[in-house]
């Protein structure tokens, strides 16, 4: 597997071996580790192409940027030498899995409360109301998330489309009509993730 250390506060873990019942076979997920909670969250990388070089592709990540690339590698029957890029990586980072976590801390919590005698009684009022506005704010994130899916499927797309036009004799006129319409949709994420902040 490939690693990297992100905002020094992420350790992002990428593909991997593992060994099956018959062979070793490589792994294409990639996990976040947060070094100071040690909590792990699953991270979305599925990409427009087909993508799995879990098997010696390194991890690169661009600090500036936020944004993670993954250079060659193979996939058990094939050797790449390709480069795939993950940025912005804030929007592959799923919160389901949080939720459900949260959602298992309630139920536990109210099982302690009905099965504690008057002397442990846990007041859970408070408790219960900070999980709702957790759930309130998980929620948000969540769909500011597919916001930012949607937003960078766009912009990987006008990006082939400037690949393809780029490889054929094209006029200086339609590469700039091509590049004020990149230019917009960046400008867009970077307001969206500024409000976010």
């Amino acid at each position: 597997h490939s690693a990297q250390l992100f905002d020094n506060e992420w350790m992002i873990i990428y593909g991997g071996i593992t060994n099956g019942w018959i062979d070793n076979y490589a792994l294409s997920d990639m996990y976040a580790l947060n070094i100071y909670t040690f909590s792990w969250f699953e991270v979305d990388i599925s990409t427009s192409k087909g993508f799995n070089r879990g098997y010696y592709g390194s991890l690169c990540l661009v600090p500036y940027k936020k944004s993670l690339h993954v250079f060659g590698g193979s996939d058990e029957s094939y050797e790449y030498s390709d480069v795939f890029s993950l940025s912005p990586l804030v929007t592959y980072v799923s919160y389901k899995n949080l939720t459900g976590k949260i959602e298992q801390l309630n139920s536990r919590m109210k099982n302690i409360n009905e099965n504690a005698n008057d002397n442990e009684h846990v007041n859970l009022a408070e408790f219960e109301m900070k999980i709702i506005e957790l759930k309130e704010e998980v929620n948000g994130i969540n769909s500011m998330m597919k916001t930012f899916e949607s937003k960078f499927s766009a912009l990987e797309k006008l990006n082939e489309q400037c690949e393809k036009l780029l490889s054929k004799n094209i006029n200086s006129e339609a590469l700039e009509k091509l590049e004020q319409r990149i230019r917009k949709l960046e400008s867009s994420n970077a307001l969206m993730k500024h409000d976010s902040i």
